[in-house]
């Protein structure tokens, strides 16, 4: 018997391989006890001669056998051996093989008894007996209390060559091919093998793979595990073959592919970097490890709970907190571009740093006026360790009394003291005093005596203004330095003046002065320094002067150039005949209070200033240049040219501490460089408007050279004359985000600028209006909106820098305290409770709103209500003692009506589009709006009229059939809509009006029958329906639904010049509700027919049509129900009586005669009249942008 030992594919021990001829089943116990009979004690263990087990008897008796006479021949010559051992001697142990016959005889028996306690071989050889049916291997172990008896690696082979089998060598394939990932162990199966007598084959390993390692289960399986080395990738081969028991095969190959997979970076856990207080320290992170990557990013996880650390890549940077010391950490961690490292930490350790002393600026300058206390703050101390700091006062100011708490102090100066005195203070970190600084306190001088003027007269014309003030564009605000006389202008064409610092206001008389409504050219009323002499130009042309505080005008002639406009006056106030005016071609100057002019200078003013402490010294700006004089102004020589741009701004002060100058010039777009972050907010010429109105302030003290500041300035830069320390700033009209109403002011010669005021924050969401402890709020602003976008006139008293105002298109607001606090002078508020929307309000007289027209509530005369313009309207609940302004959701209300029988109860008609019927606003236009119906006076509407494009319009009437509950409203293009269901649905009622345009500016239902009349006017600009204009019928008792034309015969006017046409464009009706055939009715000249507009009267239903008076610009009319002979008469009118007549008219007879009421300031813009309810002596007068009077009725 051959004997092949080989190692096998695994890391095993080596086996013997059983040779291909060997007749035995399972001869090595490889597969425990297959193909053995066993019984008692015998089993497989892993005590084995060869391979990895071996049978074994236990301590009882037990056998083992194998029959393998189906693989022998009768005679033939065969040896059986095996290995054999006891665990100790004296037991009896055996194997044999045996034959027996078909009857279980046995013939014949060889014997190999196990003698020995080592592995040793045993053997015998036999010739198979005749008649054998059995050849049994036989083992048997007899009984023993601890002896076992192991056998292993039987071989049954041929002795006779002929019968002996031909063996071939297995084979395998020759490739195999096995992938993983990176540092991931794979488990596989060897290819199996073939062998061509079927033995059974085992699987050797031949060679390792370089790198890695490989373990097998060796034997009869092939599964193989893989280990990949640390990190590696790439491709690695082995070797191995398969063996019969007694010949190999071929070698085969496998080849492992191990796919690269990454390797996240690693960080050192931990780094300590140290620094002292309050100083930065600058480091490297850690370097990550990263076996495949070079490309490492590094990123903070969590900051130190104190201080602040960036970094840059590895380069970081570590600032401690102010007066920080101690440990504190953060964490941070590396990237590959795949994954994040572990997380590691840095402690930074701060030491302690020697204490620093605060310090202080070295000097703080304050001014305050004549015998006036002043409330400032110190300037604040700095203290590098960021130590809390206190503060004292070393030394006391003389010529005053100071008293301070931390950094807010109080100086009042001695009476009569006038100059500079200071005191000193220190800080204080609780280790170390700061420097000590100066704070230097200039009071101003005395102001100039004036001789007191006669008191100025109150207005006597008997008429009181009512509303809720403002609400409309105002310029020219004008503050008199020399008495307590205050002015401002609308665009609506009115003056007004007060005489109280602007807590009460009233309208100049338009026969002595009117504004203008170019506000870009309004000009502030000029002082006399005498306190009474005034000067007004409307948009800077036509001059005037008044001697009277304003009371009465007279033209004066003052040698402007054509085209020249005044844009300043500038008073002397030490000499009260001279009077400076400022025009785009000049300087002029007076010094007979305006009776004579003479040029100055010939270039475009820019602004003057009189340096009343430098006898005859008098600054001028041009656009190009500063100029000096130093004779009273009498010629001016170049001061300061500016290197660059132009001069667009100029103020000038002076006091004890010098004289200061400022200036502004045309650097814009630097200035106000802030305004290109918002580019694709507001687009370029917004942003462009916004720079060609800024630039910076410059400023020159004491004849020095001018210093840019970094303050910009839009449209206003002010000072007081006898003040060198304040500086005003305002925005302008043209910047965005409404930054134009902010108001900044200096009190130290510009070098630092206090917020004083913004009317409304856009930098705020929401936006935010300025606090309502720093400006008093108003109707207009609460109920409507803060609209301004900046300031079209801004004034301060020229000899008091406390006190200022600006005015704009909504808004008039003062300051008396250098801006801190801000007065709506125009409006005073009448409620109960906070200020808030819905309030009531009593106006100050400064009524600028356009006022359509009013109506009182037919059964409680204590509800007025007023259709207006731009705030939707005003309501009063007490007979126009205080108005509120309803909730609206257009621009405009131009008419009501009422439910009789519930005075909550209240119909508006709204558009989106004011003025009707000013110039273009008379075409038919469509607009947005509706009518709307509210059950609590206006303070909530409900929309009546779909939101459609039927029925989303303007509409300028409405009327109400309380018998019937009908909705009638009257549009401004597409003629009547009605419902009668109380506005839940709506049609058209237009059958009977003619085709085209509709205009319905006029709907009234006779409260006695429910009967209509509608107004069609003119279908401007065609007016192609001129011959169906006028008053419509509606016989709603006799069930009509077709409008009739109450125009029969119109005659033509006696006086009127022959060959124009009637009744283009009629405005208003009125009917004798006591006689409904008698009707009233104006018009309006709107299409050239001159002259031919008036009152009309017919006593026939409308058969018949007579002028009664010509009335150019007819706006309203009304019938005195008490004495329907008495008649007025509302218009427009021209103050020079080139239009005809106009105004305010009446007659007592009917018509016969006619009386002008010429008592109201208000001459030239009456839009509607209204008569008392309550008392018939009364009358309301309503005005295109001038609110409403109300004074005697003048027809009793």
């Amino acid at each position: 018997m051959k004997k092949k030992l080989l190692t096998t594919l695994c890391l095993f021990s080596s086996v013997t391989a059983f040779a291909a001829d060997n007749l035995v089943t399972n001869p090595g116990f490889e597969s425990s006890l297959t193909s053995w009979t066993k019984s008692g004690s015998f089993s497989a263990v892993k005590t084995a001669q060869s391979g990895l087990y071996a049978a074994r008897g236990g301590t009882a008796v037990g056998t083992l056998t194998q029959n393998v006479m189906s693989k022998l021949t009768i005679g033939g010559r065969y040896t059986l051996s095996f290995y054999g051992k006891l665990d100790s001697m004296g037991v009896s142990s055996m194997v044999s093989i045996r034959f027996k016959n078909s009857r279980g005889g046995i013939l014949q028996e060889n014997r190999m008894v196990i003698g020995s306690t080592a592995w040793k071989q045993y053997s015998t050889t036999f010739t198979v007996p005749a008649n054998s049916t059995v050849a049994e291997i036989y083992a048997i172990k007899e009984a023993g209390a601890s002896s076992y008896m192991y056998i292993d690696a039987f071989s049954l082979v041929s002795l006779d060559e002929a019968t002996r089998p031909i063996n071939t060598a297995p084979a395998v394939l020759s490739t195999q091919s096995i992938t993983t990932n990176e540092d991931t162990p794979v488990t596989f199966s060897l290819n199996a093998g073939t062998d061509a007598e079927g033995n059974a084959l085992t699987y050797l390993k031949v060679s390792d793979p370089a790198s890695g390692s490989l373990s097998c289960e060796g034997g009869a399986s092939r599964v193989c595990t893989y280990t990949p080395a640390a990190n590696y990738n790439g491709q690695v081969t082995f070797t191995y073959k398969v063996n019969d028991g007694s010949l190999d095969s071929n070698i085969a190959t496998g080849t492992i592919t191990v796919n690269p997979a990454n390797d996240l970076p690693v960080l050192p856990t931990a780094q300590s970097i140290s620094t002292a207080a309050n100083t930065a320290v600058s480091f490297k992170l850690n370097d990550a490890v990263d076996i495949d990557s070079t490309n490492i990013t590094y990123s903070i996880v969590s900051k130190p709970a104190s201080g602040a650390v960036t970094c840059t890549g590895q380069s970081c940077t570590y600032t401690p907190a102010s007066g920080f010391s101690g440990t504190t950490s953060f964490t941070y961690k590396a990237n590959d571009g795949v994954g994040d490292s572990n997380v590691a930490t840095v402690t930074v350790t701060v030491t302690a740093a020697a204490n620093r002393a605060p310090v202080l600026p070295s000097s703080q300058a304050v001014s305050t006026a004549y015998n006036t206390a002043i409330n400032f703050s110190l300037n604040a101390g700095t203290d590098a360790d960021g130590n809390a700091l206190t503060y004292s006062i070393v030394s006391q100011p003389t010529n005053g009394t100071l008293s301070c708490s931390a950094l807010s102090c109080a100086f009042t100066p001695a009476s009569g003291f006038s100059g500079t005195t200071s005191f000193t203070y220190k800080a204080n970190d609780g280790k170390a005093d700061s420097n000590v600084a100066t704070v230097t306190i200039t009071v101003a001088s005395a102001p100039v005596v004036v001789p007191d003027p006669d008191p100025i007269p109150a207005p006597s014309t008997g008429y009181i203004p009512l509303g809720v003030g403002g609400g409309g564009a105002m310029s020219g605000v004008s503050i008199s330095p020399y008495s307590n006389l205050w002015f401002v202008g609308t665009d609506m064409g009115t003056l007004f003046k007060s005489t109280d610092l602007g807590k009460s206001w009233n309208a100049v008389n338009h026969f002595q002065a009117v504004f203008d409504s170019d506000l870009t050219k309004a000009v502030s009323v000029g002082f006399s320094a005498d306190g009474v002499t005034v000067f007004h130009a409307a948009a800077g042309i036509n001059p005037k002067r008044s001697t009277d505080a304003g009371e009465t005008f007279t033209a004066i002639n003052m040698g402007l150039a054509s085209g020249e406009i005044i844009k300043y006056f500038y008073s002397d106030s030490s000499n009260a005949n001279i009077m400076y005016a400022g025009t785009t071609k000049g300087l002029l100057r007076t010094t007979n209070k305006g009776t004579s002019w003479t040029r100055v200078n010939s270039e475009e003013a820019v602004g003057t200033f009189i340096d009343h402490n430098t006898n005859g010294k008098v600054y001028h700006a041009t656009k190009t240049k500063v100029l000096a004089s130093s004779d009273d102004g009498v010629t001016f020589s170049t001061y300061y040219t500016p290197s660059a741009g132009s001069v667009r701004l100029f103020a000038g002060g002076s006091d004890a501490s010098g004289v200061t100058l400022a200036m502004s010039d045309s650097d814009g777009s630097n200035a106000c460089s802030w305004a290109g972050k918002y580019l694709n907010d507001w687009g370029q010429t917004s942003i462009d408007q916004t720079y060609a109105a800024c630039g910076f302030v410059w400023v020159s003290k004491n004849g020095g050279a001018f210093t840019k500041n970094a303050q910009p300035v839009g449209d206003h830069l002010k000072m007081a004359e006898n003040d060198s320390t304040t500086i005003y700033t305002t925005g302008g009209r043209a910047w965005i985000r409404q930054y134009g109403t902010k108001v900044h002011v200096s009190k130290d010669k510009g070098q630092t600028w206090g917020l004083k005021l913004n009317q409304i924050d856009y930098d705020v969401v929401p936006y935010a209006p300025w606090s309502k402890d720093k400006i008093e709020y108003s109707a207009v602003a609460l109920d409507v909106g803060w609209w301004d976008s900046g300031y079209e006139s801004f004034a301060i008293n020229q000899r008091n820098s406390a006190v200022v105002a600006g005015s704009g298109y909504f808004f008039l607001h003062s300051s008396l305290n250098t801006g801190d606090n801000w007065l709506a002078a125009f409006t005073k508020y009448a409620d109960a409770g906070t200020p808030t929307a819905g309030k009531k309000w009593i106006t100050r007289g400064l009524e600028v709103i356009s006022v359509y027209k009013m109506k009182f509530h037919p059964t409680n005369s204590n509800l007025l209500y007023g259709a207006s313009a731009d705030i939707g309207g005003v309501v009063s609940e007490d007979h126009g003692a205080s108005f509120r302004i309803p909730s609206h959701q257009y621009n405009s209300f131009y008419d009501y009506a009422f439910d009789p029988s519930d005075d909550l109860v209240v119909y508006s008609a709204a558009g989106s589009l004011h003025d009707f019927p000013n110039e273009w606003h008379a075409n038919a236009v469509t607009g947005n709006g509706g009518i709307y119906k509210s059950v609590d006076r206006g303070r909530s509407w409900k929309r009546l009229t779909p939101v459609d494009t039927n029925y989303n319009r303007q509409f300028l009437s409405v009327g109400y059939d309380a018998k019937n509950d009908v909705i009638y409203g009257g549009t401004h293009e597409t003629g009547i809509a009605v419902s009668y269901n109380d506005g839940a649905s709506w049609a058209y009622l237009n059958t009977g009006l003619p085709a085209g345009n509709k205009i319905i500016p006029q709907i009234e239902v006779d409260p006695n029958t429910g009967n209509v009349y509608a107004l069609l006017t003119g279908d401007a600009p065609t007016f192609s329906n001129q011959p169906y204009t006028g008053i419509y019928f509606l016989d709603v008792v006799n069930g009509s639904k077709t409008w009739k034309l109450l125009r029969g015969t119109v005659n033509y006017p006696k006086d009127a010049d022959a060959g124009y046409k009637l009744w283009y464009y009629p405005t208003a009706f009125a009917i004798d509700w006591s006689n409904p055939s008698t009707i009233w009715m104006v018009d309006y000249e709107n299409k050239g027919n001159w002259l031919m507009t008036g009152a009309w009267k017919t006593t026939d239903g409308g058969n018949t049509w007579n002028r009664m008076k010509q009335v150019t610009h007819a706006t309203d009319i009304k019938i005195d129900p008490k004495n329907p002979n008495q008649v007025h008469v509302s218009g427009y009118y021209d103050l020079t009586g080139g239009w005809g007549n106009g105004g305010m008219l009446y007659t007592k007879d009917g018509g016969a005669t006619w009386s002008k009421n010429s008592l109201p300031p208000l001459q030239r813009n009456a839009r509607s009249v209204t008569l008392d309810p309550k008392d018939s002596s009364k009358i309301y007068y309503s005005y295109f942008g001038g609110g409403i009077l109300y004074g005697a009725n003048p027809a009793k």
